[in-house]
């Protein structure tokens, strides 16, 4: 099971992860609570409620902050068989994908789990979002980061539509990384048919684009409500793209082993 522990050195969230090998869609044991038709194939949604908790080991005193909400994720699947098919999915498919994970969302903001939304999925494994809500505070700023990184673009434009701005961050950790971020200050709750089929056609266009086929795709939103598309290489989950550490470990576990050595 996942645990958020805080870092005293830092101040930043890392997370206790026993990551497991497995498929979440093969294997997943969470509860159906949705299904949504999709291209004749109805979208299973299922709450997933092992894997995102607060530590209970929180740390006292008046510089640390305990998390109060325990977070939520969900897996959106799309797709019965293991195997991704989504760059065959046409822009109105990304399309009305991209709106029921708004509405998803939007069905979810009544509930206080976290200000920090995201929705990642490996396009070479099996067809589903996951989509996870934190109470981990992450990238915090005075002003909203993603009009700052828009208006400050400068050689890092990929292109731009009436809509969107897709760019190259300024500290990329890919070889390939792109950001795509509505030009005006849009949350992801607030976006309608005409702005998610502009986005859908850039996602589309993109990834048809691109050589590499070993791809990630995740929707972001933090506390500014100024929402972003990532698009990276290889597998990486909802952790490793808001930088959360992982220890696939528990430290309680590796000092129990040590005394074992170091007290004999």
């Amino acid at each position: 099971m996942n645990e958020f522990r805080l870092n005293p050195d830092t101040l930043q969230f890392g997370i206790v992860t026993p990551r497991p090998a497995e498929c979440m869609a093969c294997k997943t044991k969470g509860q159906l609570i949705e299904s949504i038709p999709f291209k004749g194939e109805d979208i299973k949604v299922y709450e997933i409620k092992e894997r995102v908790q607060p530590s209970k080991y929180e740390l006292k005193g008046k510089d640390f902050k305990s998390s109060p909400a325990h977070g939520y994720e969900e897996i959106l699947v799309d797709q019965s068989s293991h195997g991704d098919k989504f760059y065959s999915y046409s822009v109105e498919d990304i399309s009305k994908l991209l709106l029921i994970i708004k509405n998803r969302k939007t069905a979810l903001s009544k509930y206080d789990f976290g200000e920090n939304f995201i929705a990642t999925r490996y396009l070479q494994g099996h067809g589903y979002f996951d989509l996870m809500i934190l109470p981990v505070p992450h990238n915090v700023y005075k002003k909203c980061i993603q009009c700052v990184n828009i208006e400050n673009v400068d050689g890092r434009e990929i292109r731009r539509t009436e809509n969107f701005i897709e760019y190259v961050p300024f500290f990329p950790i890919k070889e390939i990384e792109i950001d795509i971020s509505p030009i005006k200050h849009i949350s992801f709750d607030a976006m309608d048919e005409v702005i998610a089929f502009d986005l859908a056609g850039m996602i589309a266009n993109t990834l048809s684009k691109l050589k590499e086929k070993n791809m990630t795709l995740a929707i972001l939103e933090d506390k500014n409500k100024h929402f972003s598309v990532k698009i990276l290489p290889g597998e990486l989950d909802a952790f490793s793209l808001l930088n959360i550490k992982e220890l696939q470990v528990s430290p309680e576990a590796i000092a129990e082993n040590l005394r074992k050595k170091i007290q004999v």
